[in-house]
């Protein structure tokens, strides 16, 4: 994970727009984890959950940059709220329900290294 008291910048930002997602956050958050292992990574959650999730996020995953809104944000809002906060120009988009493979985040950066002329990948 990235340390936010240096001035490199991560190679990648994760933007994670999360509403309610209590039963799926832990696994969604752990596989990101794995699949980081080592990268110069930082992983950013917009959160608008009335269920306790940003304190889960908070108390379990206190390398995740945290944003908690009060009110319900449609993915879309958050999403632009979590690239607001990113410190990469790379941006991985990934929904609060789902798990990385371990290679996955390896994968795009070798792909964005070997293609730079790519504008996206949509996986």
């Amino acid at each position: 994970m990235v340390d936010l008291e240096t001035s490199v910048p991560p190679d990648v930002s994760i933007v994670i727009p999360c509403y309610n997602g209590m039963a799926t956050i832990e696994r969604c958050l752990r596989s990101v984890r794995e699949a980081l292992d080592g990268q110069n990574a930082e992983v950013i959650m917009v959160d608008s959950s009335d269920d306790g999730t940003h304190r889960y996020v908070e108390k379990h995953f206190p390398e995740v940059r945290l944003k908690h809104l009060e009110e319900k944000a449609l993915p879309g809002k958050a999403r632009n709220l979590g690239v607001a906060m990113a410190r990469s120009k790379l941006i991985a988009f990934l929904d609060a329900d789902c798990m990385v493979p371990k290679a996955h985040l390896t994968n795009i950066l070798s792909s964005f290294e070997h293609h730079p002329e790519q504008a996206a990948i949509v996986g």
